[in-house]
């Protein structure tokens, strides 16, 4: 267990720039005191959290081309920007290069960019770590980082609805899988007279 751990970091450290390996660890660090905090597996949280970003810094044509192999049904918006292409990419390659069967470790880092309707609590953690680590610095961060451990959905809404304003603001395709979560998330607040 901890030469796997070993092996997977050193891999990070070779595949990774220094500023890219920094923000994993305290992407790792975040989801594995999220996971105690909402009683998810913290191991599983943390090897999710440390292979978010396997595939971030691939050029956009092999992102491409390994979701084709993986299977990935490439859509208009990952054509236009083929960076959100880094989280499945990022679950294809972690199962191939360590291993990795763990189906809500793969789910984790495949939608941990996009969010997608269905999340579960892993991989609600790992996007939010991602977003809130340290090393992130926007308007409004410093008041989602403590929601993040007192309401995971409340957290994951105004995080995706923080994506979502950043996106439209930078003239971008809206991914649909960042709306669909959105939306069954406001949904379910709405239903619960949480609005």
């Amino acid at each position: 267990m901890i030469e796997a751990k070993i092996h997977l970091l050193q891999a990070l450290k070779i595949k990774l720039s220094e500023h890219r390996f920094t923000h994993t660890i305290n992407v790792a660090k975040e989801a594995g005191r999220m996971a105690l905090t909402y009683k998810v597996n913290a191991e599983a949280a943390v090897e999710a959290a440390l292979l978010h970003d396997y595939a971030r810094e691939l050029k956009e044509a092999e992102l491409l081309n390994l979701a084709v192999q993986a299977g990935w049904p490439v859509n208009a918006v990952e054509r236009v920007t083929p960076l959100l292409l880094h989280g499945p990419v990022g679950a294809f390659l972690a199962a191939l290069d360590f291993n990795i069967s763990d189906k809500g470790v793969l789910e984790a880092i495949k939608f941990h960019t996009t969010g997608c309707a269905g999340m579960d609590k892993l991989a609600k953690i790992v996007y939010l770590a991602d977003m809130l680590e340290p090393g992130r610095k926007f308007p409004g961060v410093e008041k989602l980082r403590p929601l993040a451990y007192e309401d995971l959905d409340q957290a994951l809404l105004k995080c995706l609805e923080h994506t979502i304003f950043y996106v439209i603001n930078q003239g971008q395709m809206l991914h649909p899988l960042t709306v669909e979560a959105r939306n069954e998330l406001l949904a379910e607040k709405l239903k619960l007279g949480r609005g």
